[in-house]
């Protein structure tokens, strides 16, 4: 049947599948114009289809980097719809800035009202500096969501002072990726928010959040690429109290930023704890910092039924229900250090905490042996690897049911030795894991050990 011909049906339901699509949001200013415009102009049907009032939320999506003609033309096509409006403030030449500018100053007094969702991306720039009066003092009264991204180096956020004229009592989410610190107090719905840190905003982060302590229920702090040095702030007087958190998020901190934050914060409702740090030394004795040893007594025990281990050549990665945690050691490439007693520290920590209770425990590695032909010497090894999975097996020897992934060489052939993982009754071998599957072992000898420790063995 030719295309044309199909019933309206069809043709309705391919506008409705795209209209619905929410890779939209995520789709380029061009691919995402160039698209729509195509659905739209496929043939008469379309075109009407396109156009009808109950399918005007395929026009609510809108870069103002577009050319004017089809920034209007979007708006005018969803008169009666809310609007999802993205910015990046490039300016091609110094000749269009003020026209640019003007335009979606513009645009922003005329459809603030309108906005449910907004993202601002503002390079360094005269140009951003040029709509920072608009973003402080334009209220957004329908206005969901939030994200403005501002250059790492700029030192005063683009020259916004303040957000929305403090009135968007229904913003909700929030991505603030700015160096110096916004009161967001003004803002009772706020739920959802993410925060860049720096060594720009860092003293005043606890302060900012001390303003947010009964709304907040998920919490995300990234921090920055490059950090300079400073000294951490004085505790509190006393920890912060943020009542309805639930999920708390630091990725990309120093260890000992992460035992500041963690030390000075109270989530008394925390279902979810997520650390990715890097590896710092202790000023005072040199000792290598992790921010996990703190961190574990906020993990309830008892309802943990798993336990993930994943080892790299720089970095180490632990994984259980309401926990996760990621120390790296890349930036450390190259000295003459050996992180491998700190990994042997958290496995026994966590062993402690958990106290035998029966978990499934997941042993994946990365290092194989043809990685390097000269190991950085801060990097983990293949021998480091089987001292580790000595140590762990050890730890852990209550384990009845172990996975392994990646390179399983080193279990398979620490698990020949009777005296290890001693009450083990099955083994899986996960052949699709997050590292690079490796087994030098056939079904022969596997067979072989199965028989000989008297466990079942299966492959994933």
């Amino acid at each position: 049947m030719p295309f044309n011909h199909l019933p309206l049906e069809i043709h309705e339901m391919i506008v409705v599948e795209y209209e619905t699509d929410p890779s939209r949001v995520e789709a380029s200013s061009k691919d995402l114009l160039k698209n729509t415009l195509a659905l739209s102009q496929i043939n008469r049907r379309f075109r009407a289809l396109s156009l009808s009032d109950r399918h005007q939320d395929l026009w609510s999506i809108i870069h103002l980097l577009w050319p004017r003609e089809a920034v209007e033309e979007f708006v005018r096509r969803c008169e009666y719809q809310d609007l999802t409006i993205f910015l990046k403030t490039r300016i091609p030449s110094n000749r269009k800035r003020t026209e640019e500018v003007e335009r979606w100053i513009s645009f922003f007094l005329s459809n603030m009202d309108r906005i449910v969702s907004l993202q601002l991306d503002i390079p360094l720039g005269r140009a951003g500096r040029d709509i920072a009066d608009t973003i402080a003092d334009t209220p957004a009264p329908r206005l969901h969501s939030l994200a403005l991204h501002l250059d790492e180096t700029d030192r005063e956020n683009a020259g916004i002072r303040r957000l929305l004229d403090y009135n968007a009592p229904n913003l909700q989410q929030a991505r603030i990726h700015a160096n110096l610190p916004f009161e967001l107090q003004s803002f009772p719905s706020l739920r959802v928010l993410t925060l860049r840190a720096s060594h720009h905003n860092f003293k005043g982060l606890l302060g900012m959040l001390g303003t947010m302590t009964e709304q907040l229920e998920i919490l995300r702090l990234n921090g920055v690429k490059r950090w300079d040095l400073q000294v951490l702030p004085p505790d509190l007087l006393a920890p912060l109290v943020l009542t309805a958190c639930t999920f708390l998020c630091i990725a990309n901190f120093d260890a000992h930023r992460v035992c500041y934050i963690i030390s000075n914060i109270h989530l008394p409702n925390l279902n979810q704890l997520t650390i990715k740090e890097k590896v710092v030394q202790a000023l005072v004795d040199g000792a290598f910092l992790s921010s996990l040893f703190p961190t574990l007594p906020r993990i309830n025990a008892e309802g943990v039924d798993s336990l993930y281990l994943g080892i790299y050549c720089n970095r180490f990665v632990v994984e259980m229900p309401g926990y996760q945690y990621e120390t790296n050691w890349r930036h450390l490439a190259k000295q003459q250090i050996t992180l491998l007693p700190l990994v042997i520290d958290i496995v026994h920590a966590l062993a402690d905490h958990l106290d035998s209770h029966p978990i499934t425990l997941i042993v994946e590695s990365g290092i194989t042996s043809s990685e390097w032909s000269e190991p950085d010497p801060a990097f983990l090894t293949l021998p480091d690897v089987d001292q580790l999975i000595d140590v762990v097996f050890a730890a852990f020897s209550w384990v009845q049911r172990l996975k392994v992934g990646g390179n399983i060489n080193p279990p398979i052939h620490a698990l020949f030795d009777p005296s290890q993982l001693p009450n083990l009754t099955d083994l899986i071998i996960q052949t699709q894991s997050k590292a690079k599957f490796a087994c030098d072992y056939t079904r022969e000898s596997l067979a072989q050990l199965a028989k000989q420790r008297k466990i079942k063995i299966a492959r994933r």
